[in-house]
């Protein structure tokens, strides 16, 4: 998996030439690699093993996720919001008494 145009495709088929996945060229205009897989396709390298090309991804976020469940993500920062005496109402940014 990565960003469109960095070059998923062209790596598969440098490891084994038998996939032949459909490459684009490089943009005049963004001098970047251009969006050329449209769907993901599994092929095998050997009886084993096997890699999917997927479309590029064009952005990287976290949906539908308030500050507070965002924070409660990380570890190192879980056990001192479960401490938090205003527990899930709170937003742990600067409300007076948070344990954060």
């Amino acid at each position: 998996m990565g960003h469109s145009g960095v070059g998923k495709s062209t790596l598969l088929n440098k490891i084994s030439p038998k996939i032949n996945k459909t490459i684009g060229g490089i943009s005049d205009f963004s001098n970047k690699g251009t969006h050329t897989t449209t769907f993901a396709e599994m092929f095998p390298l050997d009886a084993k093993t096997f890699v999917i090309d997927t479309p590029g991804v064009k952005e990287w976020g976290l949906v539908d996720m308030n500050q507070t469940r965002a924070f409660r993500l990380f570890s190192g920062n879980a056990h001192t919001a479960l401490s938090c005496k205003f527990g899930s109402r709170c937003l742990h940014m600067n409300e007076p008494g948070c344990a954060v």
